[in-house]
Order: structure tokens, then C-alpha cells, then sequence
């Protein structure tokens, strides 16, 4: 569980390096941009703790255990990559420290709090394919 863990922070790492350096769309996040991310962030991490919590019991009964926890980890590294997006949004967001907003930073919230945002999305999709329907009886 714990490689699937790491393996889901280093891609988010890896995507937001690639972004930050091939795309000039994060050269100009602001200190008030990444107090608006961190804010944004927040509610999406509250809404991933919901979402992870009601879907990983219904996983779990229709997987093995190699792959719960495989599931398990790349949850919780999204989650993580998360929590330390919505951390470096809120140390580049105060404008009192004089320092810019680096184009990695600015990568690394904007893929991580969409990474969140994205799985919340996502996972009432799969969590519908994950439960078992039963069929009604005919009247």
C-alpha cells in the first residue's frame, strides 16, 4: 500500500514539474490565486475524506485484498497530494513574505487540488459500478 502511496505523490510531482515546465499558463499565478486554491482545496479535501469513506467499504467487499489496498494507497496519495497543495497555497498565498510564486508551486496545487477534485468526480461513477444492484421482484 505504501508504493501505491509514494507512486501517486511522484506522478502528481512528475505532472506538475512537466506543466510547470513546458506551459506558461503558471508563470503568473498570483499570491491571491493561491489563497483562492487553498480555499478551494479545502472544500474538496472535505469532500474526499465523504467520498473515499462511503466508496472503500463497497470496494472491499468485491476485491481481493491486493487490490483494495492497492486502491487504498493511490487514494491515500491523492489524498496526501492534496493536503500538502492546499499547505503550499497557503504559504505562497501571503503576500507579506515578499517572495513570488514559483511556476512549480503554482503546478503542484493546481494538479494536486484537481487531482482531489477530479477523483471526487469521478468516484460516485465507480462506486455506482462497484455496488451490487439487486433486481426487483415482478409484482
Amino acid at each position: 500500500m505504501l508504493s501505491r502511496t509514494c507512486s501517486a505523490v511522484f506522478t502528481i510531482a512528475v505532472i506538475a514539474l512537466v506543466i510547470s515546465l513546458t506551459t506558461g499558463f503558471v508563470d503568473d499565478a498570483s499570491h491571491g490565486l493561491m489563497r483562492d486554491m487553498a480555499q478551494a482545496g479545502v472544500g474538496l479535501l472535505i469532500a474526499y475524506s465523504v467520498a473515499v469513506a462511503a466508496a472503500e467499504p463497497m470496494l472491499g467487499r468485491k476485491s481481493s485484498r491486493e487490490s483494495h489496498e492497492s486502491w487504498l494507497g493511490v487514494m491515500t496519495g491523492i489524498g496526501l497530494s492534496g493536503l500538502l497543495g492546499i499547505a503550499v497555497a497557503l504559504l505562497s498565498g501571503n503576500e507579506g513574505n515578499g517572495e513570488t510564486v514559483s511556476a512549480f508551486q503554482a503546478s503542484w496545487v493546481f494538479c494536486s487540488i484537481g487531482a482531489m477534485g477530479l477523483l471526487v468526480a469521478v468516484l460516485p461513477i465507480a462506486s455506482y459500478s462497484w455496488r451490487e444492484v439487486k433486481a426487483e421482484a415482478p409484482d
